[in-house]
């Protein structure tokens, strides 16, 4: 347990509360830039959560280095990045000068879901940096820190938090969500990676086995399903595919692959991708038609649009 954690009980219970906060911040800011059914994102709100992310990862980043190298200076500068989030307030009354409120964001997002997940997964990842290198994780290499912060506690539970509130609330058909789901849960062995390396690997099988049985049970309940579900299921049959061949060369412990490497990295890509495409989805017009996939909401659209009049000839 102890390479799951690392540092002592009391030091654990203040990282926890503070991870704690990071995660209900980061899903503030992203549901902000997230409307319910009816709504559009405004770029005035995707504007606000796109900093706070930013400023929030420049904290974490440089953290770990006052740690290391501690000085009055490195302190000073941690000092400075805090203060970095706190003008989010009057940037956005400025925002709200230039009438941002009042545009639109384009359909699906445009490249805010990009830059919105890129700011999410780095305000994670240094998260879980910083406190790999305060509990005295592995400093051996900058492969070896990256590969066991991917895969601690500090990584996994905030980023899977995060992912199941996004899970929660954009709107998604059933197959969808359980797809995605199965992919984020796929997320929970990473830790055992630090432990035993050929039972994070089974753990691993176990779960995607269950997640592929869960996918085609609802690719044939819905039939052929919508092109874009379709899309989906491959996309994470590949995704699984991708963390198999990684998680094998993290338990084989090749030289071009230590310290489970290959599996942090490989989760570090798809979590980067699920979270675009729940950023995106949930700024599409299939949100704003309640969580249809994007060839029902047409048609819906096309149903529920009124009839124009004719002229008569």
């Amino acid at each position: 347990m102890d390479g799951l954690l690392g540092p002592p009980p009391l030091e654990l219970l203040a990282f926890a509360l503070v991870a704690a906060a990071m995660v209900a911040l980061d899903v503030l800011v992203l549901l902000l830039v997230l409307p319910r059914p009816g709504g559009r994102p405004t770029l005035g709100h995707a504007f606000l959560s796109g900093y706070v992310l930013v400023a929030s990862s420049l904290f974490w980043l440089g953290l770990p280095w006052a740690v290391v190298a501690p000085s009055l200076y490195s302190w000073i500068l941690v000092t400075q990045l805090m203060m970095i989030p706190m003008p989010a307030p009057f940037l956005w009354m400025i925002a709200a000068l230039y009438r941002a409120e009042e545009k639109r964001l384009p359909e699906g997002g445009g490249y805010w879901p990009l830059l919105l997940a890129g700011a999410l997964v780095a305000n994670e990842l240094f998260m879980a940096i910083a406190y790999t290198v305060i509990g005295g994780g592995p400093a051996t290499s900058y492969g070896a820190l990256l590969g066991h912060s991917v895969n601690s506690l500090w990584f996994v539970v905030p980023m899977i938090g995060t992912m199941a509130a996004l899970l929660l609330w954009v709107p998604l058909s059933r197959f969808e969500r359980r797809a995605l789901g199965g992919l984020t849960a796929t997320m929970a062995v990473a830790p055992w990676f630090a432990v035993s390396p050929m039972l994070a690997a089974v753990a691993m099988g176990a779960v995607m086995g269950v997640a592929l049985v869960l996918l085609l049970e609802g690719l044939a309940r819905s039939g052929a399903g919508s092109v874009s579900e379709l899309r989906l299921a491959i996309g994470i049959g590949a995704a699984f595919l991708a963390m198999a061949v990684a998680g094998a060369l993290s338990v084989l412990e090749l030289p071009v692959a230590p310290d489970a490497l290959p599996f942090a990295s490989t989760t570090l890509a798809v979590m980067l991708v699920e979270a675009v495409f729940l950023l995106r989805r949930g700024m599409s017009a299939a949100a704003r038609s309640g969580g249809a996939a994007p060839g029902r909401a047409v048609a819906e659209t096309a149903r529920e649009e009124p009839r124009r009049p004719t002229a008569a000839t």
